[in-house]
């Protein structure tokens, strides 16, 4: 499959096409290829669900287990980790080959650290791309979610820029378009101190907001 590729074959691509590892404007957005109609595995009673991102992810999967039951949820989401990460590990390449019926794709927020191993935005939309349009060719359902705003503020630390999450957010934005995967906007932008008191991770109901937002965007994947 094309992911399993992705890291080796396509870096030089990458970097050629997207100017290296500097930093891109929103419009600066890969041209993805369209994904063609496939069979999409069927679900019988229980689906397996799959979900793949940073540390907000690893709370919002633990919450999805009540919230969508009896569907099966198992969590590939390892905290304070990257797209890139996910793909030069290996970790995504396995992804077409498990049991999933709907896999979440929760990456972004480490991608917007401004750091010069990760992606660029424009980088980013295309190795998504890549991933999303494998994962569909494998009948998966696909969630993504886009990567929140932090509160800078409180967020100092971790080299973040907001603009650049922007840019994030509108690169999976457009790969979602493209394979038709359902659209899940994180909502950390709405909270308060006391719901992000990293400026990044948010705690308490905060969680639950958000997870019951995915929850939702998985069920209409699910009716898809």
């Amino acid at each position: 499959m094309l992911i399993r590729h992705l890291a080796a074959a396509t870096a030089l691509a990458l970097l050629a096409a997207c100017g290296g590892g500097g930093s891109d404007t929103a419009s600066a957005q890969p041209q993805a290829e369209q994904a063609g109609p496939v069979v999409m595995r069927q679900v019988s009673g229980q689906a397996n669900v799959h979900v793949y991102g940073d540390s907000i992810a690893v709370a919002e999967a633990v919450a999805l287990k009540d919230l969508i039951a009896p569907h099966h949820v198992t969590s590939h989401a390892v905290g304070g980790k990257t797209l890139r990460w996910a793909i030069d590990t290996g970790l995504l390449a396995a992804a077409p080959d498990t049991d999933a019926h709907v896999i979440v794709m929760a990456y972004g927020t480490n991608d917007a650290r401004m750091l010069a191993e990760n992606y660029s935005p424009a980088q980013f939309g295309l190795a998504l791309g890549r991933v999303a349009r494998d994962l569909h060719s494998a009948g998966i359902a696909l969630v993504i979610e886009t990567p929140p705003q932090v509160l800078l503020d409180l967020a100092a630390s971790w080299r973040f820029n907001n603009l650049g999450a922007d840019q994030y957010a509108d690169a999976a934005r457009a790969v979602a378009r493209d394979v038709g995967a359902v659209l899940c906007g994180r909502n950390t932008r709405k909270g308060t101190p006391d719901a992000v008191p990293d400026g990044v991770l948010p705690v308490g109901a905060l969680v639950d907001e958000n997870a019951r937002a995915l929850a939702e965007c998985i069920k209409e994947a699910l009716r898809r």
